[in-house]
C-alpha cells in the first residue's frame, strides 16, 4: 500500500562508527563488499621450526588431490615428499568459499602408510593479535612454588594405579574416546533401528571420562589442602557497566514501534493512511522532539563547575560528553592560570578528579591522559609548580587499561608516571640548601 511504499522506500541500513550512525544503501554496499574467488595460492615456504604449533588457529583440515589423474596425484605426492625431506612447510592464501574472507594458512606435509596429504592450519595475522595488558603478578614465595610443584606431581596421570595396584598411564589419548561424538553416534544408530524408543543412556566407560578419578584425587588430597592454605582466594564481584540511554534512541524505538503497529492496520482509504503517518510524526515530536531542549545546559560556569559538568555528562537528550570534557579542561587551566599564591589550586584539583572519574566511566581515557601529559609538561616547573606537586601528592595519575579498555596505557606505565616525578622532586629538594643553613656554614668558617 501507499504507507508501506513511503516508509520502506526511505529506509536504508545504518552502521555504528564510534558515536555516529553511517547510512549505507544497497548500491554502495555492493561496491564496498570484498569479492574474491575460492582458491589456494602459494605464497612461499618456511622451515617447520619457524611455524610453532601454538600459532595454529581454529581446526585442522586434510588436503588431498581430488583429481583421479595419475599425473596430478604423482605431482602432489612429489611436493609432499619434498617438503617432508627438507623439513619445510608451505605458506598459502586460503579462501574456502566464494566471496568468503581470505585467510593466511600453512600446509604441513604428512606421509602415512599408504597415502600422502597435507594438514591445513590457519595462521594469525596482525589483525588477530590482541595485546592485552594485565597488572603485574605478585612474586610467589618458595612455599607457594613448592606447593604447586607437589600438586602437579600428585596428579601425574602416568602414576595411576589399577585395582591390582599396578601403575599405568590414565586417559591415554589413543585409548580414550570423545564422549560427545561417542554418544552422538550411539544415539544415531539407536534411532535408525528404533525410531520410537527413547534415547539410550551414556555408557559407563564413557561417563567415567567425565568424572574425576577417585584414586588419583584421593592420593593428591593432602597436596590440594596445602595449596588452599598457601593461596588465599577471595571472590570478587564484577560490576556491570551501566548502559546509557539517549532520547534519540527512545525516539527511534517509539517510531519503529508505531510503524509496526500501523502496518498491521489494513485500510482501503489512502487518506487515512497518510493521516496516520502524520499522527506518528506529531506524537514523536510532541513527546521526544525539540520541545524542552531549551533547558539543556551547554556551558560550564566557574561558580559551580563540577555540578555543571555532571549535568552535561548525564544529559540524555543529547550527547554532550566530549564537549563537557573539553570545557572542563579549559576551566581547570583557567583556575590554574588565574591563581594567586595557589588561591584556586584546590578547586582545580577537585575538577581534575571529577574529569578523571568521568573519563573512566565514559571510555574517554585518551582525552584525560593527553591533558595530564600537558599539565606535567607545562607546570612541573615554573610559576605554578606547586599545583603539579599537589597532583603528585594526591596520586592523580594516567588512566590505565585495567580501569577501562579504551586506554592504551599499561598499569606499570601509570605507576611510573608519578614515581619519576616524586624522585625528581626529592632530588631537587635535597640539592636546595636553605638560607639559614648557609648562614650557619659561613659562621663556622669565620
Amino acid at each position: 500500500d501507499v504507507y508501506k511504499r513511503q516508509v520502506h522506500g526511505d529506509m536504508v541500513k545504518g552502521y555504528q562508527y564510534g558515536k555516529q550512525l553511517v547510512p549505507i544503501d544497497e548500491t554502495l554496499k555492493e561496491k564496498l563488499e570484498y569479492k574474491c574467488s575460492r582458491c589456494i595460492k602459494l605464497l612461499g615456504f618456511a622451515d617447520v621450526s619457524k611455524v610453532p604449533r601454538h600459532y595454529f588457529m581454529d581446526g585442522v583440515d586434510m588436503v588431498v588431490p581430488i583429481s583421479e589423474s595419475p599425473q596430478d596425484q604423482q605431482a602432489f605426492a612429489s611436493i609432499v615428499n619434498a617438503l617432508y625431506e627438507m623439513d619445510k612447510v608451505a605458506i598459502i592464501r586460503y579462501v574456502s568459499r566464494e566471496n568468503s574472507t581470505p585467510s593466511l594458512a600453512v600446509l604441513t606435509p604428512h606421509i602415512g602408510g599408504s597415502y600422502e596429504c597435507m594438514w591445513l592450519n590457519k595462521l594469525p595475522t596482525s589483525e588477530d593479535i590482541r595485546d592485552y595488558q594485565f597488572p603485574p603478578l605478585r612474586q610467589s614465595s618458595d612455599v607457594q612454588e613448592k606447593s604447586v610443584s607437589e600438586f602437579i606431581d600428585a596428579l601425574d596421570l602416568q602414576e595411576a594405579e589399577d585395582d591390582n595396584s599396578e601403575k599405568y598411564e590414565a586417559l591415554k589419548p589413543s585409548q580414550t574416546f570423545n564422549p560427545v561424538l561417542q554418544y552422538f553416534y550411539k544415539c544415531l544408530v539407536h534411532r535408525a533401528f528404533n525410531a520410537d524408543d527413547e534415547l539410550p543412556q551414556v555408557d559407563e566407560v564413557i561417563s567415567n571420562y567425565l568424572r574425576p578419578d577417585r584414586k588419583i584425587f584421593g592420593k593428591s588430597l593432602p597436596a590440594i589442602e596445602q595449596l588452599l592454605e598457601v593461596f588465599k582466594l577471595n571472590e570478587r564481584e564484577v560490576k556491570k557497566d551501566k548502559k546509557r540511554v539517549f532520547w534519540r534512541n527512545l525516539i527511534s524505538e517509539e517510531a519503529n514501534r508505531m510503524e509496526v503497529e500501523t502496518q498491521t492496520v489494513q485500510t482501503e482509504d489512502t487518506d487515512q493512511q497518510l493521516e496516520a503517518l502524520k499522527e506518528i510524526d506529531f506524537f514523536t515530536k510532541k513527546n521526544f522532539g525539540d520541545i524542552g531542549k531549551d533547558d539543556i545546559l551547554r556551558k560550564i560556569s566557574s561558580v559551580n563547575p563540577i555540578d555543571d559538568f555532571r549535568r552535561m555528562i548525564n544529559e540524555k537528550r543529547e550527547d554532550l560528553t566530549e564537549e563537557a570534557m573539553k570545557q572542563m579542561i579549559e576551566m581547570i587551566t583557567r583556575f590554574i592560570e588565574d591563581s594567586f599564591q595557589g588561591s584556586f589550586y584546590e578547586k582545580a584539583l577537585n575538577c581534575l578528579n571529577e574529569l578523571r572519574d568521568a573519563a573512566v566511566k565514559e571510555d574517554e581515557a585518551q582525552i584525560f591522559n593527553d591533558y595530564l601529559q600537558q599539565l606535567r609538561t607545562k607546570y612541573s616547573s615554573g610559576k605554578h609548580e606547586d599545583f603539579w606537586k599537589r597532583i603528585v601528592k594526591n596520586g592523580i595519575t594516567l588512566i590505565s587499561n585495567t580501569e577501562t579498555s579504551s586506554s592504551s596505557v599499561s598499569f606499570k606505565q601509570a605507576q611510573e608516571f608519578l614515581m619519576k616525578e616524586e624522585e625528581s622532586h626529592v632530588i631537587r629538594e635535597a640539592l636546595e640548601v636553605p638560607k639559614d643553613d648557609q648562614d650557619d656554614l659561613l659562621g663556622d668558617i669565620e
